[in-house]
């Protein structure tokens, strides 16, 4: 089956919104807010040729939420099980560790020692590649010993390993020595004291770390961005004075690799026990960044209907609790909001709304959440900028907890829920209307002192207290009153001698009369309307070249 690696238009600080192809408009995004939207935190590799065991006590400390995968035996019926959970089957089409867009579906990966490279063919290519996915699209990943060596790509000198699935794109060493507990050292500048309070104990290091076949780390610096977390203290020992403990994160999207060389996470207690869940912290850390799947422009929809053998990201299904992310950049002046969501399927989807970061449900500013297939957002007016929307998905499967592996029901989530998006909204452009002549502009600008625009009616409270104008007209003497047909409040119309026009009056609004009308023929391009801020001018020309002639 093949996977899906997310587009790279999204790494950039700036999409470019097309039109016709070309480049319109580019937004900035933010490349800065992890993604916090899962199905679990983390998922537990024990499968085949790799050990079981009944609890990661580090895990339970952080209270995280997990899924694990336990099997012992190498036979059919569970190469059957393994490759349905990570490379997908009918009803799950991505597989488990995946959404059908190929984001993670955990925060995070652990796997235990074992045989890593039979672990490895096992998974055969498709189950590497799942990995591999997982990590480029975000999820982070921690292994001890066999969970180590299976991420490098090989060992030294130069051996490879078809097993091994190049998470790291480094070598391991090995020692292949065992029953041996190192101390670790924490050097000052490891990310993991950020997670202990105390520093390990105020001494920097943890002593006694079983030590069964892992790897070492010799030749890390091989390897730019590889970040030493603990080094090896042991007499005697090849393994003294080399690293035991490596994290690399590969840039702001993709996950943090965490690899140990001993096992921390088998002590239930005590310093090991805060080591391993320092580990998990800080790879849960540096999952990756949240992503847009475009930018909306005004009054377009966005549909998302692919699915995953599909190969199109940008367009994909959304999966059991995942947040897909939409931007847009809205104007000033914009007016009558709308955001639109269209489920087309009999779930649960959530839409948000939040200004300068992504729309999740503890950031959105705005939030529609209840199980109506048609939402919408909508607003008289907001905020100009970049606004961000979040469609989340609140329906998943019903977990059956096995000795084994959990058992889904209510599966077709799996394979994704199909949904539109759009944003609309107006922007008042009058400046088109008093650049045309005759009868047609005096009924515009009618409707525009009536709180109308040329297009629609915008806010039936407004008020127009005056109306200035480019004008040349030499005829305009300063203080002119004009009969008011309406109103007992005069109109007065004055020209500063400079090529500027206003139409004034003390009422609460004018409307246009017959002596008026006859002058608006005479007026160029519309400047400014006092009391109607619905008006935007950008864009209003000097309009010579379309007004009538001057007498």
């Amino acid at each position: 089956m093949k996977k899906i690696l997310l587009t790279v238009i999204t790494v950039f600080t700036c999409i470019s919104v097309m039109a016709g192809g070309k480049c319109k408009v580019y937004v900035p995004l933010r490349t800065d807010v992890p993604n916090k939207a899962f199905f679990k935190d983390l998922f537990v590799d024990s499968a085949i040729k790799i050990v079981q065991h009944d609890t990661l006590y580090a895990a339970d400390f952080l209270g995280l939420s997990q899924e694990t995968l336990r099997l012992e035996e190498d036979n059919p019926e569970n190469n059957r099980i393994e490759q349905m959970v990570f490379c997908g089957s009918s009803e799950d089409l991505n597989g488990r560790l995946l959404y059908p867009d190929g984001e993670p579906r955990f925060g995070c990966i652990y796997m235990y020692g074992g045989q890593s490279n039979n672990h490895g063919v096992i998974l055969g290519t498709a189950g590497r590649e799942t990995f591999r996915t997982f990590f480029a699209n975000g999820g982070s990943y921690v292994g001890s010993c066999a969970g180590s060596y299976i991420c490098g790509s090989g060992l030294t000198p130069n051996e490879t390993r078809p097993g091994y699935i190049g998470l790291w794109p480094g070598l391991c060493d090995e020692a292949a020595i065992t029953g041996i507990n190192p101390t670790y050292i924490i050097p000052e500048g490891s990310s993991l004291l950020k997670f202990s309070s105390d520093s390990f104990g105020g001494d920097f290091r943890v002593d006694g770390i079983e030590h069964y076949n892992g790897p070492y780390f010799d030749r890390w610096m091989d390897v730019p961005g590889t970040e030493v977390l603990a080094y090896n203290r042991i007499d005697s020992c090849i393994l003294d004075g080399h690293p035991s403990m490596l994290s690399r994160k590969n840039d702001a999207f993709t996950g943090r690799l965490i690899m140990s060389g001993g096992h921390p996470e088998l002590a239930s207690d005590g310093e090991q026990l805060t080591l391993m869940a320092a580990m998990l912290q800080y790879a849960i850390e540096g999952r990756g960044c949240a992503k847009v799947k475009t930018v909306l422009e005004n009054s377009q929809r966005w549909d998302m209907t692919k699915g995953t053998l599909d190969n199109d990201p940008l367009h994909t299904m959304i999966g059991d609790l995942q947040c897909h992310h939409f931007a847009f950049s809205l104007p000033k002046k914009a007016r009558n909001v709308k955001i639109r969501l269209e489920v087309l399927s009999c779930h649960s989807l959530s839409l948000r709304l939040a200004k300068g970061t992504y729309a999740f449900r503890e950031d959105a500013r705005y939030a529609s959440e209840n199980r109506e297939l048609v939402k919408e957002i909508s607003f008289d007016r907001l905020d100009a900028g970049v606004w961000y929307i979040g469609v989340q998905c609140e329906d998943t499967v019903t977990v059956k907890h096995g000795t084994e592996y959990d058992v889904y029901e209510n599966t077709e989530v799996l394979n994704g829920v199909p949904y539109r998006i759009s944003v609309s909204w107006d922007v008042a452009k009058v400046g088109d209307a008093v650049l045309q002549r005759g009868a047609d502009i005096n009924e515009k600008i009618k409707m525009l002192v009536s709180g109308e625009n040329y297009k629609r009616n915008w806010d039936a409270d407004s008020t127009v207290t005056s109306i200035v104008f480019k004008s040349g007209c030499r005829k305009v003497k300063d203080g002119v009153r004009l009969d008011h047909e309406i109103s007992e409040e005069p109109v007065y119309l004055s020209y500063d001698g400079a090529g500027t026009v206003t139409i004034s009056t003390p009422a609460v609004r004018f409307r246009t009369c017959g002596a008026l009308n006859y002058l608006f023929e005479n007026f160029k391009a519309l400047k400014k309307v006092d009391g109607f801020g619905l008006i935007d001018l950008e864009g209003c020309i000097d309009a010579r070249e379309a007004a009538p002639k001057l007498p």
